[in-house]
């Protein structure tokens, strides 16, 4: 079963997922307060082995996503911008599947941001509204900077995300990297003011996810344990994860959730199943 908060998917294996059978959560430089308060450092999953690192330059952007799995380096993901904080370039470099390496350019005119394919409009609160890439259009709607609702429209089909969200910090509210970066890679999982709680995504079925979070003196999220069941089977999963920053100490999260990011044996094959989770925030990855 799919983790939709810990997994990016590309919306052809949405739909897919929906016909057959989750934010970074953060802010963005167009919503951050300008406080100089702790960042995200490690994002573990327990569930399938993954954990990625993050590194920030001196204005608490993004640079470089270090993803790992079965204790080697799986993914590296560099960030680069303009001197006027805008995100200019992504590259992906893969070890073990060069074909997936490559750069991405982004440039910005008013509130038109366009890549390759891809054009993303972003409304006039500065969030990102819609989103075009060739046939495939997102329509996004917010409530106090929370993406509530995103519809997605593509080759005759039409799949529908809801979700509801706690009042605590998320992990990334003091990274200053664009918030259309994170909503436009993790299906709006990510690139919000708070915590997803709720998350119900309908098509030809319907997903229901929901998580729980332990949260430290600060209001920041430590530790997230998520639940799914759907329309079209019994199953009920769980996934647990934890979350790692720069100026707080890890031992409640530690023993919360012990950290075996490198270690877990799982009957999901990595070549099968390349998935992205959501509070990563990395890049969307492309058939």
């Amino acid at each position: 079963m799919k983790k939709y908060f810990f997994e990016l998917r590309i919306v052809a294996t949405i739909v897919a997922c929906l016909a057959v059978s989750v934010a970074l959560v953060g802010c963005g430089k167009e919503d951050n307060d300008g406080s100089d308060g702790p960042l995200l450092t490690e994002f573990i999953n327990h569930y399938y082995g993954y954990s990625t690192t993050y590194e920030y330059d001196s204005q608490n952007r993004l640079t470089k996503m270090t993803t790992y799995y079965d204790g080697k380096v799986d993914r590296i993901e560099t960030l680069s911008y303009n001197s006027e904080g805008d995100l200019i370039s992504l590259s992906r470099e893969d070890p073990d599947y060069p074909n997936y390496d490559g750069t991405s350019t982004f440039t910005k005119s008013g509130n038109t941001i366009t890549m390759e394919d891809a054009v993303f409009e972003l409304n006039a609160q500065g969030l990102l509204g819609k989103i075009t890439e060739g046939s495939t259009i997102y329509t996004i709607q917010y409530q106090d900077k929370n993406m509530t609702k995103m519809t997605v429209e593509y080759v005759g089909q039409t799949v529908t995300i809801t979700q509801t969200f706690d009042d605590k910090k998320s992990p990334f509210s003091n990274c200053k990297t664009p918030q259309w970066y994170f909503i436009w890679t993790s299906y709006g999982f990510n690139g919000n003011l708070n915590n997803p709680q709720t998350a119900i995504i309908t098509g030809n079925g319907t997903q229901t996810a929901t998580i729980e979070y332990t949260y430290n003196d600060e209001g920041y999220p430590i530790t997230g344990i998520q639940t799914d069941t759907s329309s079209w089977d019994d199953e009920v999963s769980t996934t647990n994860v934890t979350f790692v920053y720069n100026t707080f100490s890890t031992k409640s999260a530690l023993q919360a959730a012990p950290i075996i990011s490198n270690g877990v044996n799982s009957d999901m094959s990595r070549d099968n199943n390349r998935f992205r989770h959501i509070f990563g925030g990395g890049s969307m990855i492309r058939p």
